[in-house]
């Protein structure tokens, strides 16, 4: 018999003693009995229940619906409806909290097992489909080459910010159209049309390796080659629900294999101590350049109470260290002695990112926005895909400010 723990939220004293019973029969634990709106958010966030059963109806000026909302504002947790009120009204308004049940009264025992075991066990798919997407979302993101996923029927469903700057196509324009219709590839023997190569995948379930073929898109004509190959995706049943494309391009980024490598440590973990990340990316990274003796200081501002999510922290480490190798290569690349400062703040729902360094000047004709660098290619489409943007000053010294939202949910 199940022991899942469950709060009770019913004003009537008499009323939540029979359900607590009921529960009790039916083998489960209840954690709590709450009578008002506070008490149940209180409890709920205390306890951290396995269901919670909401009467709509609470005395008060707060109802069980408004409860409701509250209550998943501050915890995940799934909410079964108890009441004698079945009107239309009320049920449009508790229907848009999402609740997994909902119980008319009377009610028998049996109905009431039932939707509870229901109940659990829909919220438990729901959170491991929610959770298994967004480990998807970020690998593909966080992945160190470009990739580009479709469905079934080829149309694009994902690009991270890696595919963006090596096709030349922002994610938002390519989203929802045919990967064919914007992408060719060019060999030895001719232009090989993006269609075929993915009809082929998702038609036979293999893999296309393409080599070092150029891309060719409405924003790109020429580039470096780059390795590239197509695969299948695949649903639970192993059955093909769509593709792939994967660009190697790790080479062309510097430090990369260290970014990814230091943010592995922490992909079973929710968030990160962004301050111990950035240090250990940093040292590694003036290593590199073979500065090792002090003569360039590395000053971190970062809130020590910060912690990022994982997918903001490679975002973020992938920034400052694009950044840091160009204040490296413009500003100390003659006299490598001076400060490098990198500060990173949260104010009103807002983080900003600032790295500046107090080397020589980057000079007039030096253009942040369009400048034909990979880098700094990297930078503003990692910026536009946080929802930030970036800022660049050489008065009264070198600096780049990205001012992105903080994640909430």
């Amino acid at each position: 018999m199940t022991q899942a723990n469950i709060v009770i939220v019913e004003d009537e004293p008499i009323v939540a003693m029979d359900i607590k019973r009921c529960l009790k029969q039916l083998g489960y634990q209840v954690a709590g009995v709450a009578a008002n709106s506070e008490d149940a958010v209180q409890q709920i966030v205390d306890n951290r229940p396995d269901l919670v059963l909401m009467d709509i109806r609470l005395k008060g000026d707060i109802d069980g619906i408004e409860t409701a909302w509250r209550i998943r504002q501050r915890v995940n947790v799934p909410i079964v409806y108890l009441t004698a009120h079945s009107d239309p009204e009320t049920l449009e308004r508790a229907k848009f909290t999402e609740p997994y049940g909902y119980i008319l009264k009377p009610y028998e025992d049996r109905d009431l097992h039932t939707t509870i075991e229901m109940a659990i066990h829909r919220f438990h798919k729901v959170t491991e489909i929610v959770d298994n997407e967004r480990s998807l979302q970020m690998i593909l993101r966080s992945i160190g080459d470009a990739v580009i996923a479709t469905d079934s029927y080829g149309y694009v469903t994902y690009m991270n910010a890696v595919a963006e700057v090596v096709t030349g196509l922002r994610r938002s324009d390519a989203v929802g159209r045919k990967m064919c219709d914007m992408l060719a590839f060019n060999d030895e023997g001719g232009r090989i049309a993006a269609n075929h190569v993915i009809e082929q995948v998702l038609r036979d379930g293999t893999v296309a390796s393409l080599g070092k073929n150029n891309f060719v898109t409405d924003s790109r004509s020429d580039s470096d080659q780059d390795d590239s190959t197509v695969r299948p995706l695949r649903d639970a049943d192993g059955y093909i629900n769509g593709a792939v494309l994967i660009v190697q391009c790790r080479e062309k980024i510097p430090n990369r294999k260290f970014v990814d490598d230091e943010i592995n440590k922490f992909q079973e973990s929710e968030n990160i101590h962004f301050t111990q990340y950035i240090q250990n990316l940093l040292a590694n990274l003036l290593v590199s350049y073979g500065i090792h003796d002090g003569s360039l200081a590395v000053n971190l501002d970062i809130d020590e109470n910060i912690r990022l999510e994982v997918e903001t922290a490679y975002s973020c480490g992938l920034i400052i260290n694009e950044l840091v190798v160009i204040s490296l290569k413009n500003a100390f690349e003659d006299n490598p002695s001076g400060e490098i400062t990198i500060s990173f703040k949260a104010q009103n729902g807002h983080y900003t990112l600032t790295v500046g360094d107090d080397g020589r000047p980057y000079g007039d004709d030096w253009d942040s926005s369009n400048i034909e660098t990979f880098g700094m290619r990297i930078v503003y489409s990692i910026a536009e895909q946080l929802g930030g943007n970036v800022e660049h000053s050489s008065e009264p010294r070198n600096e780049f400010q990205i001012k992105f939202p903080q994640k909430h949910g």
